[in-house]
């Protein structure tokens, strides 16, 4: 729940209907990043990957 937040908060939902699936796609990732980093999640690669 904490990311869904954070990602509607820090994502620019106003571009993603301009950008292609694999931007969206990137722009999650990088929101999803930024959130574990800053919770410090304890979680390996493929964990992070099914996020």
């Amino acid at each position: 729940r904490k990311i869904h937040s954070r990602l509607i908060e820090e994502a620019n939902l106003a571009a993603l209907d301009t950008l292609e699936q694999d931007e969206i796609r990137s722009e999650i990732d990088n929101v999803v990043g930024l959130y574990l980093s800053d919770e410090k999640a304890l979680l390996n690669d493929m964990e992070r990957s099914a996020l």
